[in-house]
């Protein structure tokens, strides 16, 4: 399971939040008609290298652009964050969840 943190500053303190990333990964994974949980069923190999995983399950960077405004409309309807807390926090989960892109 891929877990996201994020750091909010709200009126002066700092939270942080928690966030299940398998829904994001699983967000570019229907272009390949699957779910993280499946492939790992299948495949338990990927849990340990996970850069045969990305390859294996690339996009395409039209993919990639849908999935990117797709995920930061989820992240921010869920978490319900403002523009600013998301653009704060979103390299570390893109960094945590995004697809490999097929070049």
């Amino acid at each position: 399971m891929i877990w996201v943190s994020l750091t909010m500053k709200l009126g002066g303190k700092v939270s942080m939040k928690t966030y299940n990333g398998n829904e994001l990964v699983n967000g570019w994974l229907k272009y390949h008609n699957t779910t993280i949980e499946e492939v790992f069923e299948k495949y338990p190999h990927y849990r340990e290298d996970n850069r045969q995983f990305y390859q294996d399950y690339a996009v395409t960077p039209e993919q990639n652009a849908e999935w990117l405004q797709w995920a930061k409309n989820k992240l921010k309807k869920d978490l319900k964050l403002t523009k600013k807390q998301l653009e704060l926090n979103w390299p570390w989960v893109y960094l945590d969840c995004s697809p490999r892109i097929i070049e």
